[in-house]
C-alpha cells in the first residue's frame, strides 16, 4: 500500500513538495547540536561537581588538621599542668618536713603537746572544691 493514492489535506501537499535531503540535514545537524550542547552541559555539570566535592573533601581534612593540632596543644598543656601539680605536691611535702622540724626548737610556739609533729599530716583535699573528683585535669 502506498501513501501517494491517499489524497492530502492541503497543508501537507505543501510540504511534502518541499521535502528536501537538505531539510532533512538541517534537522540533523539541529540534533546533533542539541546533543553536543546537552553533552557539554553534562560535562560542565561534572566537572563542577567534581571541583566542588575537592573543596568539600580538602575543608573537611583541614577540619580534621585543625582538631589534631588543638588536641595535641591540649595534651601537652595537660601533661604540663599534671607536672606543675606533681611538683607543688613535692614543694608541700619538703615545707611541712621543714616546719616539723623546726617546730621543736622554736621560741614563738610554746612547747606542748599540740605541735605540728604530733599532729597529722595535711590532707591536700580540704582545700580543694568539693566536686574536685570530677575534674579531668586532677585524675591520675
Amino acid at each position: 500500500m502506498k501513501f501517494s493514492n491517499f489524497p492530502l489535506p492541503c497543508s501537507m501537499a505543501a510540504t511534502v513538495g518541499d521535502f528536501s535531503p537538505e531539510f532533512e540535514t538541517d534537522d540533523s545537524s539541529q540534533n546533533s547540536e542539541k546533543d553536543y550542547e546537552g553533552y557539554d552541559k553534562k560535562l560542565r555539570r561534572r566537572e563542577k561537581n567534581r571541583i566542588a566535592a575537592q573543596k568539600s573533601r580538602q575543608k573537611q581534612t583541614q577540619r580534621a588538621d585543625i582538631l589534631h593540632q588543638e588536641y595535641e596543644q591540649l595534651e601537652r598543656e595537660n601533661a604540663s599542668l599534671r607536672k606543675e601539680i606533681q611538683t607543688l605536691k613535692d614543694e608541700l611535702k619538703q615545707w611541712t618536713q621543714v616546719v616539723q622540724q623546726h617546730e621543736p626548737h622554736c621560741v614563738v610556739l610554746p612547747a606542748t603537746s599540740s605541735t605540728l609533729a604530733s599532729k597529722p599530716p595535711v590532707d591536700l583535699t580540704d582545700f580543694l572544691p568539693n566536686n574536685w573528683r570530677d575534674t579531668e585535669l586532677l585524675k591520675f
